[in-house]
């Protein structure tokens, strides 16, 4: 079956915690070349996407856009830098009896300081890759749906194309032969029609007639 090099697919996972919806669209090139656009939460996954797409789609320009919506605690850890904070905390003491200010320092106004609290991700690549891939394979198989209709479209107008220039072709041999026959039917009626006449001449003689009129060979 013929395959367009261009498509376009969307495919959606969805808990009742998380979200993921992906877009596929291609369009000609030479290479393969898959560009991929996804949260950095979920980089970790993209040579595993790029892997899965490869595995069933061969060339084009491949333009992939992941959302991701993370309504949980999943895959987030939030972690204290205590000695940070302390830093934090005994310089401003310092700074208010120095220079005898009112000391408000407050634990929300330390946790808003920098590298206080930091949020990281946890490992939790087998839980998000086998959500994801169930988004990812439904936009692949719409995605070749696509080109499968478009490439059927192309072989269609090929084919047309293809009867046109045979039928072209096709009467341009049965004019050609026409008028070869023409020729040779041509020709022959002049063979004849010379033949007869030298005949009926020598038929003349014979009997001794003489023919009123000279006629000159073809």
């Amino acid at each position: 079956m013929i395959r367009s090099m261009t498509g376009f697919g969307r495919g959606s996972f969805a808990n009742h915690e998380r979200e993921y919806v992906i877009e596929i669209k291609a369009v000609n090139h030479k290479y393969t070349d898959v560009n991929i656009r996804m949260p950095y939460v979920l980089s970790f996954l993209e040579e595993k996407i790029k892997k899965h797409i490869l595995e069933k789609v061969a060339r084009g320009k491949i333009d992939v856009n992941i959302i991701f919506t993370n309504n949980s605690n999943l895959g987030k850890k939030v972690t204290l830098n205590q000695d940070m904070a302390k830093a934090y905390i005994t310089e401003l003491k310092k700074m208010a009896e120095e220079n005898n200010i009112i000391d408000d320092i407050s634990i929300m106004k330390i946790s808003r300081l920098p590298d206080v609290l930091n949020v990281v991700q946890d490992d939790n690549t087998e839980l998000f890759w086998n959500e994801l891939v169930i988004a990812l394979d439904e936009a692949l198989d719409n995605f070749i749906t696509t080109k499968e209709k478009e490439g059927a479209k192309l072989a269609e107008d090929m084919e047309i194309r293809l009867e046109k220039i045979f039928q072209n072709i096709s009467s341009k041999i049965k004019g050609q032969n026409k008028r070869n026959a023409t020729n040779r039917y041509s020709g022959r009626s002049k063979n004849c029609t010379r033949s007869s006449f030298i005949c009926r001449q020598n038929i003349n003689r014979r009997r001794g007639y003489k023919t009123k009129k000279s006629y000159s060979t073809i």
